[in-house]
């Protein structure tokens, strides 16, 4: 079968979601489900609600690269969001439904783009989550991906600039 990685998968999670709401979380059991309330709670006030990883215990590179994202957001599309990538995130589907035409379907985090647009028209809130780190070791070959899939998603970024600036 194929495997398009995480961005596409991502992005058909969204295509496909016919309810309401869409309510995103991954899979490794880092979160507290019970701070979906949190977001929930919210709904009717923001169109898309993020989570902000508080008091993160996590690994270095990881850290570092929230980070990073903080910054180059920042800089390069002058708007500060905290944990542009988290995936605990609630979206209203006529939301997400607009922003996908804009995106390109190749986007290793369309997360980050679909967090700027809405931070771009005040349309996004980041609510505090609880957050643990994954009790796996990892490869050196899943670091390398990552920094390979980190320097694309940049990239990425970085032509996305004309459709933000549009937006």
């Amino acid at each position: 079968p194929y495997n398009g990685g995480h961005g596409q998968a991502i992005r058909l999670g969204y295509e496909m979601a016919q309810k309401e709401w869409v309510f995103q979380i991954d899979s490794d059991n880092q979160f507290e489900i019970q701070d979906f309330w949190k977001l929930y709670a919210l709904k009717d006030t923001y169109p898309l609600l993020l989570g902000l990883r508080k008091k993160r215990d996590d690994y270095l590179e990881r850290l570092a690269l929230t980070k990073f994202i903080r910054f180059f957001n920042y800089l390069f599309f002058g708007v500060w969001i905290s944990d542009a990538n988290c995936a605990f995130r609630l979206i209203r589907n006529d939301f997400i439904k607009k922003l996908l035409p804009l995106l390109d379907k190749q986007l290793v985090a369309p997360n980050i783009a679909i967090s700027l647009l809405a931070k771009k028209k005040n349309l996004l809130q980041e609510i505090p989550i609880a957050y643990r780190r994954e009790n796996v070791t990892h490869k050196l070959t899943e670091h390398w991906e990552l920094i390979k899939m980190t320097f694309k998603g940049f990239i990425q970024l970085i032509k996305f600039k004309k459709i933000y600036s549009k937006f």
